[in-house]
């Protein structure tokens, strides 16, 4: 949602923060960013920015977290390749 180029603008807004164990709509967002050539950096946003809700760069919360919790930065590099 960082970039006025991704495919997010769109989209409604509400689309990007579904409800906590909303698997239906968690997915279809994230469907949505695996199309997106804007994904990487909205990630990146999310993660400098520490963003603590809704789907970023084709990523929950839960997955932000867990990136953090590994190293940052980093690792969204070598997670590239499963973004795609």
């Amino acid at each position: 949602m960082a970039d006025i180029r991704g495919l997010c603008a769109k989209y409604d807004p509400e689309l990007w923060f579904p409800l906590p164990k909303d698997e239906a709509s968690t997915a279809a967002a994230k469907a949505v960013c695996a199309r997106c050539e804007a994904r990487l950096g909205c990630l990146t946003v999310a993660l400098d920015r520490n963003y603590e809700f809704g789907i970023w760069g084709g990523m929950t919360e839960e997955e932000r977290r867990a990136i953090r919790r590994r190293g940052g930065q980093a690792d969204v590099l070598r997670l590239v390749g499963t973004l795609v």
